[in-house]
């Protein structure tokens, strides 16, 4: 489009290649790397001669909330999309990066896997935002007081 000026033709910029439609771009595509991650969670789990219903419950749940995650962002909303980047990146990393066995990463892996399945015994699956949090603990991102520190803003949000 062409807004015409009094003195001169100016280009009108168009949405197409602004950094929020490619940081918006980037934002669907960490989103979708993770619903993948969980699809995949629910075939592999299906195929098995006895599929553990919970633990296809609990990753649909994620891919639901995924999915609303991905739907209510708004393409002209830079801050929630680089929120979202933010928050699922490390996560998205986390799942697609095998950790050296044996390491820090592992260990935290390990043990985090280990509380989201007592916390799913009692009834309490961990949400994507809590899986999140928990990838940026094991990539040594955010310490675990910092954690808790996000925790405490958003309840008070």
């Amino acid at each position: 489009m062409i807004n015409i000026d009094a003195q001169r033709i100016v280009p009108k910029p168009t949405s197409l290649f602004s950094r929020a439609g490619v940081r918006f771009e980037v934002a669907c595509d960490v989103i979708g790397a993770v619903i993948a991650h969980y699809a995949e969670v629910i075939g592999t789990e299906r195929d098995r001669p006895a599929p553990d219903a919970q633990k296809i419950a609990h990753a649909q749940q994620l891919v639901a909330e995924l999915k609303d995650i991905r739907e209510d962002l708004d393409p002209k909303d830079a801050a929630a999309i680089e929120g979202t980047i933010e928050r699922l990146a490390p996560l998205a990393r986390h799942l697609y990066q095998d950790a050296e066995e044996g390491s820090q990463a592992a260990r935290r892996a390990a043990q985090f896997v280990q509380a989201n399945a007592s916390l799913a015994l009692e009834g309490l699956p961990a949400s994507i935002d809590d899986l999140a949090i928990q990838a940026r603990i094991i990539r040594g991102d955010l310490s675990p007081d910092q954690a808790v520190a996000w925790y405490e803003r958003r309840s008070f949000s």
